[in-house]
């Protein structure tokens, strides 16, 4: 079962903890801040969490909320993420409101006399928390179109190379380009260079993995099965499945299964990072802010962060970002301690690690593992700290996850 996510300000907390209760009382579960857990400038990071991991995003409008400094933010994030979206009418004019555009094509209930939201609205928001996110496709194709064009990308400024091996490892000769490992010194382990792309988790399917068990940990098979999973979420979409666009729509389970089968067809040992291995590939020793250094650079990445608030809500209300772009699109920018590419922006990154007791075993459930990097449609330039640690629901695949491989 999935929960609503309800975005208030406090001033409303009378009417707002009256209607906890009653989705509550009719078998909701809601995700609700009683104690105003932000601070400083950008979102809490609980709060972002509860919002990404959330099935069904309500938010009540008033003159309070509209004067808030973070209801507007959290409404532009859960937009951002594609969450459905339940508006509530406590106070004021739809028309003036500051969420007048949003309130002209979203169904809203108007509860300005102080009732509850409607039967109709309750049970749009049961059937959304009630219901898998993750739907198999019923693709019958499995290789990925033809890439769609790429909007050129300003000339970047040199940077050191990267030493190239003479001699390929048998994962690089059987992965399409572009591919390759990143030999961290002195940590016995290697990072891949790129996060995995369409093209390369085609051979996984090609292979039968969505049909062979021996490669799928005890747990992850039966989410397979149970939610029909045949290829990622968005698989035949040529909005996401380019062949140089890093996949996406997987759960942690599906990246793990194609480390399993990659590893028996290489011979070589190949999982997902550990979320420690992760931060230091994109740190090094310097413990740099971002893959790049320590100054927010909007240019360095594929990014949806975004200064004005308002601006953002007037303007583009429906925009969700740029969508995924190709893993070599920002090499000469988004080039990390170590060499890597993209560990900032475009995916974020499934790890080994599990999201609360840190564990990086494979075959036991664990309700959230890891998510590093940030991503395309992400609003707050904080979420692509190297430091800065997300907890996935782990069977969820979505437009904004991805990963990278790990060597050891």
């Amino acid at each position: 079962m999935g929960y609503v996510f309800i975005s208030y300000s406090t001033a409303d907390q009378d009417y707002v903890y009256r209607l906890e209760a009653h989705l509550r009382s009719n078998d909701i579960d809601v995700w609700i801040d009683h104690q105003d857990m932000h601070g400083g400038q950008g979102l809490n990071k609980t709060i972002i969490e509860g919002i990404y991991n959330c099935h069904a995003f309500l938010f009540v409008v008033s003159t309070n909320s509209e004067a808030s400094k973070w209801v507007p933010q959290e409404v532009a994030y859960a937009q951002s993420l594609d969450k459905p979206m339940f508006p509530l009418m406590l106070e004021g004019n739809p028309q003036t409101s500051e969420f007048a555009l949003i309130l002209a094509y979203l169904k809203y209930d108007d509860v300005r006399s102080g009732n509850m939201i409607s039967d109709g609205t309750l049970a749009r928001i049961r059937v959304v928390c009630g219901t898998s996110t993750g739907h198999g496709s019923n693709c019958a194709e499995v290789s990925p179109p033809e890439p769609l064009p790429v909007k050129p990308q300003p000339a970047a400024p040199p940077q050191a190379e990267t030493p190239l091996r003479t001699v390929l490892m048998p994962s690089e000769k059987l992965m399409p380009a572009p591919f390759g490992w990143i030999e961290i010194p002195d940590k016995d382990y290697s990072i891949g260079k790129y996060p995995v792309t369409n093209a390369q988790f085609a051979r996984f399917i090609e292979a039968g993995g969505y049909e062979t068990q021996k490669w799928w940990p005890k747990v992850g098979w039966q989410h397979r099965k149970t939610n029909d999973w045949t290829a990622p979420r968005h698989w035949r979409d040529r909005n996401w499945n380019a062949d140089e666009k890093p996949v996406v729509g997987i759960s942690w389970y599906e990246a793990v299964a194609f480390c399993m089968w990659l590893s028996e067809v290489s011979g070589e040992v190949i999982m997902l990072p550990t979320e420690d291995q992760w931060k230091y590939a994109a740190q090094g020793e310097d413990n740099r802010t971002y893959p790049w250094g320590d100054q927010w650079d909007g240019s360095m990445c594929n990014n949806n962060v975004w200064n004005d608030i308002w601006v953002y809500l007037k303007t583009k209300p429906n925009d969700h970002g740029k969508g995924t772009t190709p893993v070599t699109a920002y090499e000469n920018r988004n080039t990390s301690a170590t060499g890597a590419i993209d560990m900032a922006g475009n995916v974020w990154e499934w790890c080994l690690t599990g999201g609360v007791d840190r564990t990086n075993q494979v075959d036991i459930e664990v309700t959230r593992r890891v998510l590093r990097g940030g991503s395309w449609n992400d609003t707050d330039l904080g979420l692509f700290r190297c430091d800065f640690r997300l907890g996935g629901d782990s069977v969820r695949g979505n437009r904004s996850n991805g990963f990278r491989l790990c060597r050891s």
